[in-house]
């Protein structure tokens, strides 16, 4: 997985977690704020593997949910695990924040997920979607960022609610929460 790109209003900063290493293709789970136009390793604790993460105004962190069923938030200066109870499911897909709920979003395989201000992620009831490639998402207050795609990622570029451009792209089998791997256009 590349490494997750996010932005962290609290610090006015870009904020880059984890990737996979170019030499030996090794998963990274360092962190590193762009802080002057220079970026900066955070040391201290990190989480033990990479996932995607979005921004949570009520707690006003990073959020992500690993595969391995954590869920870790970062402040800007330290990560910590929060003491929620994970969701059942071991697949793991794209998670978003829903400002009309305050709560987190998570597609996990073919079942919605969300953790509101209590301690346990719950499934919500109903139909979702089917699966398919996993997509990060950008998002933007002020004006609409460019993001390259490149060959076997997908991005979802937001400048405001309802306006989305979709870029296709192809999946590799590892990058879809479950069923074949298959070109796929997000809608």
């Amino acid at each position: 997985m590349a490494g997750t790109l996010g932005y962290l209003p609290s610090l006015k900063a870009a904020v880059l977690f984890g990737g996979v290493a170019r030499r030996n293709g090794g998963q990274l789970t360092d962190t590193f704020v762009l802080r002057n136009e220079t970026w900066q390793s955070v040391a201290g604790e990190h989480p033990p593997a990479v996932g995607p993460f979005v921004y949570d105004t009520t707690r006003e962190t990073l959020v992500t949910l690993l595969v391995t069923g954590e869920t870790w938030s970062f402040d800007g200066f330290r990560w910590r695990e929060l003491p929620v109870v994970p969701p059942t499911t071991t697949t793991r897909g794209p998670i978003a924040w829903d400002p009309l709920q305050e709560r987190l979003v998570a597609l996990l395989g073919t079942q919605t997920w969300v953790l509101d201000n209590n301690d346990a992620w719950r499934q919500l009831d109903g139909d979702s979607p089917t699966a398919r490639c996993v997509a990060s998402r950008i998002t933007t207050a002020t004006r609409p960022p460019t993001a390259p795609c490149s060959p076997l990622t997908a991005s979802t570029v937001t400048s405001s609610p309802g306006a989305c451009k979709t870029v296709p792209a192809r999946c590799t089998r590892s990058q879809t929460t479950s069923g074949p791997a298959s070109p796929t256009r997000l809608r």
